[in-house]
């Protein structure tokens, strides 16, 4: 009988570590998976800058050509 009880002791804390480990692991899976998702947003923002310049640039070109096409047909 003592043997049952220690295979089912056994068991018991083979499971019960196993799935510590996988605690920990899903835990630092998280914190990766946060320090990736801001890089990345981090990343984003540095792309979107450069095309908002571009965008007004474009704009205040598009402006200047206007009042141009406009003193030249005075």
């Amino acid at each position: 009988m003592g043997n049952i009880s220690d295979d089912a002791k056994d068991q018991f804390m083979d499971i019960a570590q196993r799935s510590w480990a996988d605690r920990v692991l899903n835990e630092e899976l998280r914190e990766a998976t946060g320090k990736h998702d801001n890089s990345l947003r981090n990343s984003k923002n540095e792309i979107m800058e450069p095309n908002w310049v571009i965008q007004s640039l474009t704009g205040e070109c598009e402006n200047t050509k206007a009042q141009v096409r406009m003193t030249q047909g005075q």
